[in-house]
């Protein structure tokens, strides 16, 4: 079970190889175990299948129907967000991509929502973030999102995205219900 909380499901691959440097032996070179550990998760990364979360195809076809600009904010690499997205068939369906560059700050920095609106012409009040970890919550609180969505297709508990999220929803999926997205039905 992962931890909805800790680095392994919302932090960047320097959080875990740092979380792992806290129980290693201290003589071991932070810089030279952030790299290696990140060559060695993009390696195991690019060898194993990826699966969508079922249905989401549909859901983000639904959206892009609707004119939806869509952007993925991960603390993954660039280099595994984009392969994610590659190997799951939604690549070509998204807008923009907001990944761990060593550059711009990761979540819950506002950085990837600033350049998401400032490339499609956007307020962040005019901008949904969906999440699954407190660090989606607060990037989206941080980045005042007109509306913060919980899910629970990913690794949060509703016990923990409760009180941060507007809304929180089994799944991914229940953003177009019945027809209609859920902001519509607010």
């Amino acid at each position: 079970s992962i931890d909805p909380g800790g680095s392994l499901s919302a932090g960047t691959n320097k959080d875990v190889a740092e979380d792992f440097l806290k129980v290693l032996d201290s003589s071991i070179d932070e810089s030279d175990f952030i790299n290696w550990s990140t060559a060695t998760f993009n390696r195991v990364a690019a060898s194993l299948p990826f699966y969508p979360v079922e249905g989401v195809l549909d859901t983000v076809l639904e959206l892009k129907a609707r004119g939806i600009k869509i952007g993925l904010s991960t603390a993954d690499t660039v280099e595994n967000g984009t392969l994610f997205l590659k190997k799951t068939g939604l690549l070509e369906h998204f807008d923009y991509i907001g990944a761990d560059d060593g550059i711009v700050n990761p979540k819950p920095a506002t950085d990837y929502m600033e350049i998401f609106c400032s490339r499609f012409g956007l307020r962040p009040e005019e901008v949904a973030v969906v999440g699954d970890t407190m660090a989606d919550m607060h990037f989206a609180s941080n980045s005042g999102a007109g509306l913060i969505i919980g899910v629970l297709s990913g690794t949060g508990t509703a016990e923990l995205l409760s009180g941060h999220a507007d809304i929180i929803l089994d799944s991914v999926n229940d953003i177009c219900r019945t027809g209609r997205l859920v902001w519509e039905e607010l």
